[in-house]
């Protein structure tokens, strides 16, 4: 494959996350696809055309849990980053937002596996990426601020 069309396949795409904190309790998606497959992180996915990125959170949050949050804001991106993936490779770049539960009951979409509340302190018990395990830590400091 000559690099240009290297480059036009692997662009990055932009991505959206939002972790929702309701009371001590943080809620997470256990993925289905590829990458981290099966591995609990933050609601979200690719942003749409002609969306923003918070539009993009708050349509991933319905989407994957029938939950409605309020109060977001900008927590940080991450970059992840596998081009040279034979079966799966990938450039994201996710913006992660941070916010309050709203309204909803809990119900896993069809693009997830399931969906939880996780209390703070059993995250180091369960399969969450490095990624999710930095964002959750950031957001309690900035939550207690």
């Amino acid at each position: 494959m000559q690099a240009a069309e290297h480059n036009r396949l692997f662009w990055p795409r932009l991505g959206a996350g939002v972790l929702v904190f309701r009371n001590e309790h943080v809620l997470l998606v256990q993925r289905s696809q590829p990458p981290y497959r099966d591995h609990w992180t933050p609601p979200g996915g690719k942003v749409e055309p002609g969306e923003t990125v918070l539009q993009a959170a708050q349509r991933e949050l319905l989407e994957e849990c029938s939950i409605v949050a309020q109060r977001y804001a900008f927590l940080d991106f991450h970059e992840f980053i596998d081009i040279n993936n034979i079966s799966f490779p990938y450039h994201y770049v996710v913006l992660n937002y941070f916010a309050d539960y709203a309204s909803g009951e809990l119900r896993a979409g069809r693009e997830v596996v399931e969906a939880g509340w996780f209390h703070c302190r059993e995250l180091s018990r369960i399969a969450v990426t490095p990624a999710t395990r930095e964002a959750v830590a950031r957001a309690i400091r900035l939550r207690s601020i």
